[in-house]
C-alpha cells in the first residue's frame, strides 16, 4: 500500500511542495505490488522521478525528453499524459469495477467527477474494431 503523503504543484517555473495531494482531502491509499511498494519506500523522502540534472522533474522537460519520443517511437499522434488516467479509468469501469471503487482509487471528490473521465471501451468482440483493423 502507498499513501500519498505530499505533491509537487509545478506553476511556470516555481515549484511547491505540500503536505498532502491535490488538496487537502485528496489524502488516499492506493494498493500496488510489493515489489513496486518496495521500490518506492526505498527512495524514503528523496525524488523517485528526478530531473536530467536532479531536482523536480519540469513537465515541459518530461513531455520534450520523455514523452514526445515515446510517442514517436510507437506510432502515437496527439495523445497526452493526462489520456491515459481517462484510459485507466475507462478500462476500470469496463471491467465492472465499482464506481465508488474507482472514485477513490483516482483520489475524486465525487462520482460525478469520475464520471467525466469515462469513455466508452470497445470490448474484443466488438465488430467496429474489424473495420478499424482491431481485432474481431
Amino acid at each position: 500500500m502507498v499513501k500519498i503523503q505530499r505533491t509537487i504543484e509545478e506553476v511556470g517555473k516555481t515549484f511547491t511542495e505540500r503536505g498532502y495531494g491535490k488538496t487537502e482531502t485528496a489524502v488516499r491509499d492506493i494498493s500496488v505490488p510489493a515489489d513496486l511498494a518496495r521500490d518506492l519506500a526505498a527512495y524514503g523522502k528523496e525524488l523517485c522521478f528526478p530531473g536530467p540534472r536532479g531536482g523536480y522533474l519540469q513537465r515541459s522537460t518530461f513531455r520534450s525528453v520523455f514523452w514526445l519520443p515515446a510517442l514517436k517511437r510507437a506510432g502515437i499522434t496527439d495523445f497526452r499524459v493526462h489520456d491515459m488516467r481517462h484510459s485507466a479509468i475507462s478500462w476500470w469501469v469496463a471491467a465492472n469495477i465499482p464506481l465508488a471503487d474507482v472514485r477513490d482509487r483516482a483520489g475524486h471528490s465525487s462520482i460525478a467527477v469520475t464520471n467525466t473521465y469515462v469513455h466508452a471501451v470497445p470490448r474484443d468482440d466488438d465488430p467496429f474494431l474489424a473495420v478499424l483493423g482491431g481485432a474481431a
